[in-house]
Protein backbone atom coordinates (compact mmCIF):
# COMPACT_ATOMS: atom_id res chain seq x y z
CA UNK A 1 0.00 0.00 0.00
CA UNK A 2 2.83 2.28 0.39
CA UNK A 3 4.56 1.49 -2.68
CA UNK A 4 1.25 2.47 -4.33
CA UNK A 5 0.78 5.87 -2.73
CA UNK A 6 4.82 6.68 -3.29
CA UNK A 7 3.89 5.66 -6.49
CA UNK A 8 0.87 7.88 -6.90
CA UNK A 9 2.58 11.36 -5.45
CA UNK A 10 5.30 10.74 -7.57
CA UNK A 11 3.51 10.05 -10.53
CA UNK A 12 0.87 13.29 -9.85
CA UNK A 13 4.57 15.61 -9.10
CA UNK A 14 5.58 14.21 -12.47
CA UNK A 15 2.22 15.56 -14.73
CA UNK A 16 2.22 18.43 -12.08
CA UNK A 17 5.76 19.26 -13.76
CA UNK A 18 4.92 18.37 -17.08
CA UNK A 19 1.86 21.12 -16.96
CA UNK A 20 4.02 23.95 -15.26
CA UNK A 21 6.45 23.05 -18.44
CA UNK A 22 3.74 23.32 -21.17
CA UNK A 23 2.33 26.04 -19.66
CA UNK A 24 5.87 28.14 -19.82
CA UNK A 25 6.45 27.27 -23.02
CA UNK A 26 3.32 28.50 -24.37
CA UNK A 27 3.15 31.55 -22.95
CA UNK A 28 6.67 32.22 -24.38
CA UNK A 29 5.49 30.85 -28.27
CA UNK A 30 2.89 33.32 -28.01
CA UNK A 31 4.28 36.70 -30.02
CA UNK A 32 4.29 40.11 -27.66
CA UNK A 33 4.82 40.48 -24.51
CA UNK A 34 2.63 40.81 -21.30
CA UNK A 35 3.06 44.68 -21.56
CA UNK A 36 3.40 45.42 -25.22
CA UNK A 37 -0.39 45.30 -26.17
CA UNK A 38 -2.39 47.45 -24.14
CA UNK A 39 -0.81 50.83 -24.82
CA UNK A 40 2.08 52.34 -26.23
CA UNK A 41 5.31 52.54 -23.89
CA UNK A 42 7.99 54.58 -24.05
CA UNK A 43 11.02 52.67 -24.27
CA UNK A 44 12.68 53.74 -21.39
CA UNK A 45 9.62 52.39 -19.16
CA UNK A 46 9.02 49.18 -21.25
CA UNK A 47 12.94 48.46 -20.48
CA UNK A 48 12.26 48.76 -16.65
CA UNK A 49 8.91 46.95 -16.29
CA UNK A 50 11.04 44.11 -18.20
CA UNK A 51 13.95 44.33 -15.69
CA UNK A 52 11.16 44.43 -12.48
CA UNK A 53 9.60 41.39 -14.22
CA UNK A 54 12.80 39.93 -15.75
CA UNK A 55 11.44 39.36 -18.92
CA UNK A 56 14.91 40.22 -19.92
CA UNK A 57 16.70 37.12 -18.38
CA UNK A 58 17.58 34.34 -20.43
CA UNK A 59 14.91 31.77 -21.12
CA UNK A 60 16.43 28.84 -19.07
CA UNK A 61 16.80 30.97 -16.05
CA UNK A 62 13.26 32.40 -16.20
CA UNK A 63 11.92 28.95 -16.35
CA UNK A 64 14.22 28.27 -12.92
CA UNK A 65 12.21 30.91 -11.60
CA UNK A 66 9.35 29.87 -12.70
CA UNK A 67 9.49 26.48 -11.16
CA UNK A 68 11.18 27.50 -7.57
CA UNK A 69 8.08 30.41 -7.63
CA UNK A 70 5.57 27.04 -8.31
CA UNK A 71 7.45 25.03 -6.06
CA UNK A 72 6.59 27.33 -3.26
CA UNK A 73 3.48 28.07 -4.73
CA UNK A 74 4.34 31.67 -4.61
CA UNK A 75 2.11 32.91 -7.85
CA UNK A 76 2.82 36.56 -7.61
CA UNK A 77 0.99 39.59 -6.41
CA UNK A 78 -2.59 39.23 -6.52
CA UNK A 79 -5.45 41.76 -7.49
CA UNK A 80 -6.50 41.72 -3.78
CA UNK A 81 -3.19 41.77 -2.15
CA UNK A 82 -1.93 44.52 -4.51
CA UNK A 83 -5.31 46.62 -3.81
CA UNK A 84 -4.04 46.77 -0.45
CA UNK A 85 -0.49 47.37 -0.54
CA UNK A 86 -1.26 50.36 -2.86
CA UNK A 87 -4.73 51.99 -1.61
CA UNK A 88 -4.46 50.73 1.86
CA UNK A 89 -8.09 51.14 2.18
CA UNK A 90 -10.22 49.88 4.84
CA UNK A 91 -12.89 47.76 2.67
CA UNK A 92 -9.35 46.09 0.98
CA UNK A 93 -8.52 45.35 4.49
CA UNK A 94 -11.33 43.80 5.13
CA UNK A 95 -12.39 42.17 2.18
CA UNK A 96 -9.27 40.32 2.36
CA UNK A 97 -9.83 39.46 6.26
CA UNK A 98 -12.93 38.03 4.84
CA UNK A 99 -11.51 36.32 2.00
CA UNK A 100 -8.98 34.32 4.52
CA UNK A 101 -11.56 33.44 7.04
CA UNK A 102 -13.44 32.09 4.57
CA UNK A 103 -11.35 29.75 2.85
CA UNK A 104 -9.45 29.01 6.75
CA UNK A 105 -12.71 27.85 7.45
CA UNK A 106 -13.28 26.01 4.08
CA UNK A 107 -9.81 23.85 4.31
CA UNK A 108 -10.76 23.05 8.04
CA UNK A 109 -14.52 21.17 6.70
Amino acid sequence: MFLYIIKRIGGAIVVLWAVITITFGLMHAIPGGPFTEEKKLPPAVLANIEERYHLNDPLLTQYGDYLKHAAVLDLGPGSLTLAIKEKHCEASKMAYFFVNFFFFFLSNV
